[in-house]
């Protein structure tokens, strides 16, 4: 048996029995956890959902029913969602750890340990597990999406529907509704062990940020799990690096508004403070963890921030804009490490101070504005926020004007205002930046326009926030995909930048509720008016999610909820924007080599989005009657995403195929010496074979006694042979009903598919030998040498030092083997314990020690 060599990939695989469709299901020796498996996150697994347990089928793209595949390129973070479900009897005492891939040359990418606020410190800790928690969807989310048509509601919270959308049935009738959605993303060193409760599953998130400086190839690691401190399963895991790099500032781009009196509020119990460095600290964590996320936060208020009302930043966003605050010094690493934040709003929703002011007063601050930027930040996009949502669009064309007409270095500063595009080509022609809440549109009208404000060197054309079906939206029962689209629309209809109006929005105060429990409500923006039987839990702009982005770590208001730390939690939906993010870099980065194939990906991917779905009735350009053009499969965007990599990696390296699985054909009971060999079709340079013996209960025997297992756990086994043959008599496995699985891992690190097999170990079959003298003493008169007698027929003795080192084997002349106290070389042995083997041409074995006393 070949020791265990993590730099090699030969450690400990114990898989727990994952099921798939049509597969025999052993239940695991504790019967509490009942399944493990994995997806990209996208496809949302409701808290009471046990599918693996049930039977269905859970292959997905990144599960194949044995490991967990990944893939990606350096400076990117990858991610997949492991899935612990426990049937009736709940599971308790649960622990999830994965710390550690290893990669070509014994490269590794790693995670240390950390505790409390060190959470917030990214330098080292390269992989990241969340434990997610969920929110109940009581109502819809009409502020995203109309009712008018059921196809523009998500697809699992539907009503059955026919025509052009028209549903039927009620509340009850949502396949989702009142269901638990996970969405919170808490640290697992916060919650280093959890429960399960009987028939749930419980979601534990997993980040690896792939740093620059690794070389492409296949990478393989192992989540383990622990029940009560017993292992009941461990997980292959494979990242397959390809040789491309992202960029640090993403194509991509965001704003999105931090909120700062209400996280003063939840953090500090003081929604204004005097500014100091606790204050400072907390700002700059929620920054890095946005930046860990590729995206960028605006929403400066000077009086606030830092007391220093001026025509320039506060000294806090020196750091942010210059990229200082996102290195290891302070606690930084990740994507875009140095790269500053690239935007910066002036005067956030309007509140710059001199809007009161004439001509001349927008001429000496926007003069002193941009004097400060082209001094020292003149890579970041700025501009001063005119005014939000206003009809006043007389108002809005003088302000930008003033700015135009400005002789000074202030002619330079653009003006931006939320406003529709088509209300400023016609009445504010002179704003430079329109940042437009679209619904739907005729494209005659609106690709036109688009295509002039984004050609033009100094306007720009942005878009706020989202709405169904034109774009995916950040509600929280909106599909996983529903985020990841908003960057491939973005992407596609080439706008420059995505605004998003509130990340920490706790104090519903539009809507009338108030302060929000958001660990515990889905609900954080519009009115609650009482229950609709078709909407359910409703009111004005009712919203799941709306405004909440990062979740607080330390919460006053609700304290029963806080976890004591001082930065934010981001939310899952942040982590589906990063995915569709960066899958932008990939679609920039392959239509610089490949521009026909990568549109084509686009155009199959996003068929329509945007204004690109038209309106149903032109002389009333509100609504479309449609449904959504693009899929809410995770795989199919993973399956595109592939496509793009393989484009990016010209050398290959990071794809080297995969393997096929091994077979397994024993029979239904087995000595536990025995031996066994799976089966490998030649032509491939494998080099070693993983083993694992999952300890379980067959279904018959649990439904006779269902808690049984749990009385008297047996130990399994995980090992790694360099052949395809495995001798169980060097396991010391117990007598019992294991599923026993394999894989081939090849030169590469590629690793097959499991071969699984159920079998029941019995006792060896009865093997002995008479050894003497024992022990053997140079001081009596003892023949020179040792007997074994009584042998079994053909069998053969080897002799071994205590350390493993084979010794010699002795010559065996019908039952009796004789030696001679001799090394294979012929020297004499030393003093001391030595150990013996006995093995039967069938495998069976029996050992014992001996000592020589010389």
């Amino acid at each position: 048996m070949k020791s265990c060599n993590y730099s090699s990939w030969v450690c400990c695989f114990l898989v727990f029995s994952l099921v798939t469709a049509g597969t025999p299901v052993p239940v695991f020796a504790s019967q509490d956890v009942t399944a493990i498996w994995a997806n990209t996150g996208e496809d949302k697994v409701t808290q009471d959902e046990l599918r693996a347990t049930k039977g269905n089928n859970v292959k997905n793209s990144v599960w194949d029913g044995s490991k967990i595949t990944i893939f990606g390129g350096r400076n990117e973070v990858v991610a997949f969602n492991l899935i612990i479900e426990a049937g009736s009897g709940g599971a308790n005492n649960v622990t999830v750890s994965f710390n550690s891939l290893t990669g070509p040359s014994g490269v590794t990418i790693t995670s240390s340990k950390a505790t409390g606020d060190g959470v917030f410190n990214w330098v080292g800790r390269n992989i990241e597990l969340f434990y997610v928690r969920y929110l109940q969807i009581k109502g819809l989310s009409i502020a995203s999406w109309g009712t008018y048509d059921e196809r523009h509601t998500p697809q699992r919270m539907r009503r059955p529907w026919t025509g052009n959308g028209v549903g039927s049935g009620t509340w009850q009738d949502r396949p989702d509704h009142d269901k638990f959605y996970p969405d919170i993303a808490v640290p697992l060193e916060l919650v280093p062990s959890f429960n399960i409760a009987a028939g749930q599953n419980q979601s534990i998130w997993v980040d690896v940020y792939i740093p620059k400086n690794v070389p492409a190839g296949n990478y393989l690691g192992r989540v383990l799990v622990q029940e009560n401190g017993a292992l009941v399963g461990s997980v292959p895991v494979q990242l397959k690096l390809y040789n491309f790099t992202l960029p640090d500032v993403p194509n991509s781009k965001t704003m999105v508004v931090l909120d700062v009196p209400n996280i003063n509020h939840r953090f500090l119990g003081n929604s204004y403070p005097n500014p100091s460095a606790a204050t400072s600290l907390l700002r700059d964590r929620h920054f890095m963890l946005a930046h860990r996320h590729r995206i960028s936060l605006i929403g400066d208020d000077l009086v606030s921030d830092c007391n220093q009302p001026g025509d320039q930043p506060c000294p806090d966003w020196v750091p942010r804009l210059d990229g200082t605050l996102f290195t290891a010094s302070n606690g930084y690493d990740g994507p875009g490490v140095g790269a500053g934040n690239n935007v910066y709003s002036i005067g956030t929703y309007g509140t710059w101070s001199w809007n009161k002011g004439t001509e001349a007063d927008m001429d000496a601050h926007t003069d002193a504005w941009e004097t400060w930027f082209s001094q020292n930040a003149p890579t970041t996009d700025h501009f001063l926020y005119l005014i939000d949502e206003s009809t006043n669009t007389a108002q809005i064309q003088t302000w930008s004007q003033w700015i135009l007409n400005n002789p000074g270095p202030g002619q330079q500063l653009r003006s931006m205002a939320t406003v529709s595009l088509l209300t400023a080509a016609a009445q504010t022609p002179s704003l430079d930046i329109v940042t437009t809440v679209f619904n739907v549109g005729i494209p005659a009208q609106w690709q036109p326009l688009a295509d002039q404000y984004t050609n033009d060197p100094r306007k720009r054309f942005f878009l706020y926030n989202g709405y169904r079906p034109s774009v995916g939206t950040t509600a929280t029962e909106d599909d996983g995909i529903a985020l990841r689209e908003r960057a491939w629309g973005q992407y596609k209809k080439h706008i420059q930048r995505w605004f998003y109006w509130d990340s920490t929005y706790y104090d519903n105060y539009q809507g009338g509720t108030g302060e929000t429990n958001v660990f515990r409500v889905a609900q954080t923006f519009g009115g609650l008016s009482g229950a609709d039987p078709i909407k359910g839990q409703t009111g004005w702009n009712y919203d799941n999610g709306e405004g909440v982005l990062f979740y607080p770590g330390t919460d006053t208001v609700f304290p029963s909820d806080s976890y004591g730390v001082m930065g934010p939690f981001a939310s899952l939906r942040l982590k589906y924007w990063r995915r569709g993010i960066q899958d932008v870099d990939y679609l920039t980065m392959a239509n610089a080599i490949n521009s026909a194939t990568t549109q084509n990906i686009v155009n199959q991917i996003v068929p329509k989005v945007l204004w690109e779905y038209g309106v149903t009735n032109p002389s009333d350009p509100t609504y479309v009657v449609t449904d959504m053009s693009w899929s809410n499969n995770p795989d199919v965007w993973e399956a595109a995403r592939a496509q793009l990599a393989a484009i990016l990696d010209a050398s290959g390296a990071g794809n080297n195929g995969s393997l096929p699985a091994p077979t397994l054909n024993l029979p239904p009971t087995l000595p536990v010496n025995a031996q066994v060999t799976a089966g490998y079709p030649s032509g491939y340079n494998i080099t070693a074979f993983q083993w694992s013996f999952i300890p379980a209960i067959s279904a018959a025997a649990a439904s006779q006694s269902p808690r049984s297992a749990s009385l008297a756990r047996i130990a399994g086994a995980n090992f790694s042979t360099d052949s395809a043959t495995a001798q169980l008599g060097t396991m010391n496995l117990a007598p019992g009903y294991y599923q026993i699985s394999v894989w081939a891992v090849d030169s590469n690190n590629n690793i097959s598919s499991a071969a699984q097999a159920n079998v029941t170990l019995v006792p060896a079959a009865s093997i002995s030998a008479r050894v003497y003298p024992n022990p053997w003493r140079a001081d009596q008169a003892y023949p020179h040498h040792v007997t074994f007698d009584q042998l079994p027929d053909n069998a053969t003795v080897k002799i071994f030092t205590v350390s493993g080192h084979w010794v010699k084997t002795p010559p065996t002349i019908g039952n009796t083997a004789t030696w001679d106290l001799t090394t294979d070389g012929g020297d004499s042995v030393a003093s001391g314990i030595y150990i013996y083997l006995v093995k039967t041409p069938d495998g069976q074995t029996t050992r014992g020690k001996l000592a020589v006393i010389q």
